[in-house]
């Protein structure tokens, strides 16, 4: 895996669990639903989530493209090492 996909992962489970907590503690101090989606800090780990799941969509997207080019390289590498047929001969 990508080492860069691995940090991110780290992250998202770090920002995760924050804002976890965070739900825990507003909800204990007895604010309602709307006040919760309104915290700042609430919002903001929301947003260190999206922009993780967006930078890992890229990173696997770029990954699957790398993939790709490399089995269009070997399959032409194979191609042009395979036995030729020999030509055929003609009869005039």
């Amino acid at each position: 895996m990508n080492p860069k996909a691995t940090t991110l992962e780290a992250t998202k489970k770090i920002s995760q669990a924050k804002l976890d907590t965070r739900r825990v503690f507003l909800k204990g101090k007895g604010l309602s639903e709307e006040a919760i989606r309104k915290d700042v800090t609430i919002r903001k780990l929301k947003a260190e989530l999206r922009k993780s799941d967006f930078r890992m969509a890229s990173i696997a997207a770029q990954e699957e493209i790398t993939r790709q080019v490399a089995k269009a390289k070997a399959d032409r590498l194979a191609a042009a090492n395979a036995p030729r047929k020999s030509p055929r001969k003609r009869c005039l």
